[in-house]
Order: structure tokens, then C-alpha cells, then sequence
């Protein structure tokens, strides 16, 4: 009785371990077998990425033309010409409201050219979250082609809504003295 219990163990791990066998061989001859086609789902995502990077560029470029020291109408009309396109509703209303809360220019020199993404991360939700530093540019960088560190990072939010991207959140970061 004991003997046939030991067989019947013996079998049952001999099968165990070949379906473990099996398994394995499919999921390596799965991993080395090369994918010729881009996956649609990897295509999307990489079309999304660049309009998103695409987006952050336009909207850095419109930082210059915001300046945050003009009358409180004037800086509000600026804000809904050259950011209105890029961002949402929600946060046009903010900036509407707080139009200090924008970025833009304190000064004339030197002023922000554009924002360097240093991270770019896509959410479960199929929202981006960007992390960057505002670059500045003077005369002399402007003449040379060069740019400034401002040293401000910031973290900018990005949403598909009704068919396009748009900036949702801004976040700017006061720079260490």
C-alpha cells in the first residue's frame, strides 16, 4: 500500500514538473521570438508621447509673451490668447482668476524660451506627467544661440480632452537661493 502511494506521489511530481517544463519553454521561445510588427497599442503611444512633447514646446515658446508685471486685464487677455488653445477650460479659469499663478515674464531680460522635459511618464488613466526646468534666454543668448538654467523646475499635467491635448495642471517650483 505505502509503495503504490510512493508511485502515485512520484507520477504526480514527474507530471508537475513537465507541465513546468512546457511552460517555461513556451514563455522563452515567446520572449526570444522577435516582433516584426509595431503593436498598435505601442504605435499610439508613441504618436501620443511626441504630441504630448509637442504641446510642452508650444507652451513654454508662450511663456515670453506673458507678462506677469502688466495690469491685471491686460495679463488675463494674454493669457486666454496664448495659452487658451493648450490648456483646459479648468485651468484658464484659475489663471483667470489668479492670473499671477501663470507662468510668464517678471522681466524683460532675461525671459523664458521654452521648458526642458526631463521626464515624461504616461498614467494608467492615459494622462502624461511632465517634469522640466524653465530655460531663459537674453540678447547675448539669443545672438550666440545659447540659453540660461533658470533653476525654476516644474511639473506640467497633460490630458486628452474632446480629441486633443491639453495642459490640465501647471506647477512651478521657487528656485533655491
Amino acid at each position: 500500500m505505502r509503495e503504490d502511494m510512493n508511485n502515485k506521489v512520484i507520477i504526480s511530481l514527474v507530471i508537475i514538473l513537465a507541465a513546468l517544463a512546457g511552460g517555461m519553454f513556451f514563455l522563452l521561445r515567446q520572449v526570444s521570438q522577435p516582433n516584426p510588427k509595431p503593436d498598435s497599442q505601442q504605435t499610439v503611444q508613441t504618436a501620443d508621447e511626441q504630441e504630448v512633447r509637442d504641446l510642452i514646446a508650444q507652451f513654454g515658446d508662450k511663456m515670453k509673451a506673458i507678462s506677469l508685471l502688466a495690469p491685471k486685464d491686460s495679463l488675463i487677455k494674454e493669457i486666454e490668447d496664448n495659452y487658451g488653445p493648450l490648456i483646459s477650460s479648468e485651468l484658464l479659469a484659475g489663471w483667470k482668476m489668479h492670473p499671477e499663478w501663470a507662468p510668464g515674464r517678471l522681466t524683460s531680460s532675461p525671459w523664458p524660451s521654452r521648458i526642458a522635459v526631463l521626464l515624461l511618464e504616461r498614467g494608467d488613466d492615459g494622462s502624461y506627467e511632465a517634469q522640466g526646468k524653465i530655460m531663459e534666454m537674453t540678447s547675448t543668448e539669443a545672438t550666440n544661440g545659447s540659453e540660461i538654467d533658470s533653476g525654476q523646475s516644474v511639473a506640467l499635467k497633460i490630458r486628452k480632452q474632446d480629441g486633443k491635448w491639453v495642459v490640465t495642471g501647471f506647477t512651478k517650483a521657487v528656485p533655491r537661493q
